[in-house]
């Protein structure tokens, strides 16, 4: 979701390198090979942070939708994954926007919950509408994958009884909004925002 122009004089999107620079260290960044093109690595800050967003999914599916403790334990590991799975395809659609421009994509660095894409030191200087385009790969994949998640999600929640795992449907759809509406809502370090601050450099 975040976008990470380090070769530019006029960075777009979330300033990350000195957090970046203290994952370098040690085994950091762990490299996680390549998943739909995209050289994946894991930064030191990512294992606690998803451990913690699954903590919330458990959470979620206790309280909320009442689930059973063996359905919200296996279903807020389930639903973390779906996370994952959920940055690396709108990565993707970043780095499909990318290619398409003719400035790619390096790889993906998974950062806390969300992922960093990751451009060349020496890309210099780029158009406005490059970085706009590329911006928006992802929220359009992901705006996708939301509609294909809507119908199931509002069978589940219309229907008589909620099934036990139910819930998961509905979270899951929730998530991807994350991915889709909630990146093209200016916050000041997602994908938004770097349209944003493409924009009034024109």
């Amino acid at each position: 979701m975040r976008q990470a122009q380090a070769g530019s004089k006029r960075p777009f999107g979330c300033k990350i390198e000195g957090i970046k620079q203290q994952e370098t260290k040690g085994r950091w960044p762990l490299p996680l090979g390549r998943v739909l093109g995209l050289e994946l690595s894991m930064g030191g800050s990512a294992p606690p942070a998803l451990f913690l967003l699954a903590g919330v999914f458990f959470a979620i599916g206790l309280l909320i939708f009442h689930a059973s403790l063996v359905v919200a334990i296996f279903g807020a590991l389930g639903l973390t994954a779906f996370h994952v799975s959920l940055e690396v395809v709108h990565q993707w659609g970043h780095w499909m926007a990318a290619r398409s421009v003719g400035h790619p994509m390096t790889g993906v660095r998974l950062w806390l919950i969300y992922g960093v894409s990751e451009y060349p030191y020496d890309e210099g200087e780029l158009p406005s509408s490059v970085h706009i385009r590329r911006a928006l790969g992802g929220p359009m994949v992901s705006f996708v994958v939301s509609l294909a998640l809507a119908p199931i999600a509002w069978y589940v929640w219309a229907g008589d009884d909620l099934l036990p795992a139910g819930w998961l449907a509905i979270a899951a759809f929730a998530d991807s909004l994350m991915f889709s509406v909630g990146a093209l809502i200016p916050l000041g370090f997602n994908d938004a925002s770097s349209i944003l601050s493409a924009l009034r450099s024109r």
